[in-house]
C-alpha cells in the first residue's frame, strides 16, 4: 500500500474487496459472494454500482468470475441500450 492509496481511502489497508479502483490488477477477479468497495470515493464508479446490483439479484452462475475489464463492458452495453 502507497501512502496515496491510504489517503484517498481510509478503507484500503483492512479491505477485503478483490477489485480495488486504486489497485487494479490485471488478473483479478471477484465472484457475486465477496466484498465490493466501500469507499465513499468511488460510489459513483459504473463497475462498483454494478457489483452492488449483482450482489442483490440471484445469479444463475454464482460461480461466475467477473474481471474489471467485464464489468466495464457491462456497463458500457447498458449505456449504448440506454442510447
Amino acid at each position: 500500500m502507497t501512502s496515496e492509496q491510504a489517503e484517498k481511502c481510509p478503507k484500503y489497508q483492512n479491505c477485503d474487496a478483490p477489485l480495488c479502483p486504486l489497485d487494479l490488477d490485471k488478473e483479478a477477479t471477484w465472484y457475486i459472494d465477496e466484498e465490493v468497495c466501500k469507499s465513499p470515493e468511488f460510489k459513483e464508479e459504473l463497475w462498483i454500482i454494478l457489483q452492488r446490483k449483482l450482489k442483490g439479484k440471484r445469479s444463475k452462475d454464482p460461480e461466475h468470475e467477473y474481471t474489471h475489464k467485464e464489468l466495464v463492458d457491462e456497463c458500457r452495453k447498458a449505456k449504448r441500450k440506454k442510447k
